[in-house]
């Protein structure tokens, strides 16, 4: 959790973001053996999005994240034919908690992955917190999940 920690103080007050490479187990089991940062990629400004439509520019950075597909495409590629897979993404909630918020829970659209999310607190690692997506329905969701994280350097 040190280089995810790291990235999620260092991007303070805004998201971080990344890929978690590992393996699933033969029980389902998620086990984490390497991070991967990704720049957000998220837009820069919004004046739409957070502000109700009253033309202000915000960060939309502060509650959004965008994993950069470059850097996605390029794992996917690396990761073809070995023992390593994609299992997750990981990123920060600024100032917020280690839950999925209304608009992660929109955002899913690869939910076979691992969501682990950290909150950041005044520039501080606070707690984190894995989750599974589930779609039933057409209803969206998260369910709480263990995630081992097995390297000391991730």
């Amino acid at each position: 959790m040190s280089v995810i920690a790291g990235a999620a103080e260092a991007a303070y007050p805004e998201e971080c973001c990344g890929l978690l490479v590992g393996k699933v187990a033969g029980d389902g089991a998620f086990d984490a053996i390497r991070v991967v940062e990704s720049p957000n990629r998220a837009g820069a400004f919004d004046g739409e999005a957070d502000m109700g439509g009253k033309g202000m520019s915000v960060n939309i950075r502060h509650r959004r994240f965008e994993i950069d597909p470059l850097v996605h495409l390029a794992l996917m590629r690396e990761t073809e034919n070995t023992d390593e897979a994609i299992i997750g993404f990981y990123h920060s909630h600024p100032d917020h908690p280690a839950q999925p918020s209304a608009h992660d829970i929109a955002c899913i659209w690869e939910p076979d992955l691992v969501w682990l999310i950290v909150s950041v607190v005044a520039g501080k690692v606070m707690d984190s917190a894995a989750f599974r997506p589930c779609i039933e329905d057409e209803i969206k969701g998260f369910t709480p999940m263990e995630l081992v994280i097995s390297s000391p350097s991730a």
